[in-house]
């Protein structure tokens, strides 16, 4: 259950603030929070689409896997490598030149193995998140 192999470290940390991109929205694995150093897989994929030149949407789905062995020492057990699946729906929207709006809206659908790596919180009760955000730069000169 670790990223250190022989004293060499295999941990993956994009750099500058990209981390909503390869992790997902909700920060299920951000830097510094903890998921028991069993290093991390995630794939993910998804598509946008403009409805016009200012409203689009983004669909991305994550799905995510432990790289090393997750053992459940209260059942005496080993579980799935499988954490969850996270989907995130975003949206631009500008309304001028000095306006604009971006929401969105985060699902996890956690698994047991989640539970375990986290050391805390049950994969059956609802896991989201919604967001919005005004943009606004107006021209003062």
């Amino acid at each position: 259950m670790n990223s250190t192999e022989n004293g060499v470290t295999n941990a993956f940390n994009p750099l500058y603030g990209t981390h909503h991109k390869f992790y997902g929205y909700m920060d299920y694995f951000y830097v510094g929070v903890p998921h028991s150093n069993v290093g991390l897989w995630d794939k993910y994929g998804g598509f946008k689409t403009s409805f016009s030149e200012n409203f689009s949407i983004q669909l991305m789905a994550h799905a995510f896997n432990s790289a090393g062995d997750i053992y459940d020492m209260a059942a005496n057990e080993n579980l799935s490598s499988y954490l969850g699946t996270e989907l995130d729906l975003t949206f631009n929207w500008s309304l001028s030149e000095a306006f604009k709006i971006n929401g969105g809206y985060s699902q996890m659908l956690a698994t047991e193995s989640m539970e375990i790596i986290k050391g805390r919180g049950d994969q059956e009760k609802l896991q989201n998140w919604a967001w919005l955000m005004l943009t606004a730069k107006p021209r003062l000169y």
